[in-house]
């Protein structure tokens, strides 16, 4: 189920773009995600790493529709690679390095 995630994490980060406006409604979600996995970012990275969690949310919550809707077999949640992008994930995840 992990590799699943994984996979599908994978999927919508290298599909999308990343926007520097940040949705205020997300604040909230934004503060408590950062106190439950522990993050803390170096002084210039917040913004970014918040542009990439905001839309693997809005990724998410899409495909949770779908899923209610039966186009999918299986829901996505956050975790605590919600905020890491392709590269970063296969890296942590495999130790390889994009070419």
């Amino acid at each position: 189920m992990l590799s699943l995630w994984v996979m599908a994490l994978t999927w919508m980060v290298s599909s999308k773009t990343f926007s520097a406006a940040q949705d205020p409604a997300l604040e909230e979600a934004w503060r408590d995600w950062k106190r439950t996995y522990r993050k803390v970012y170096a002084e210039g990275e917040e913004a970014f790493r918040r542009s990439v969690w905001e839309n693997n949310v809005r990724v998410i919550e899409q495909h949770n529709r779908e899923a209610d809707e039966g186009k999918h077999s299986y829901r996505m949640g956050i975790n605590h690679f919600s905020d890491m992008t392709q590269e970063e994930i296969n890296q942590r995840l495999t130790g390889k390095h994009p070419h």
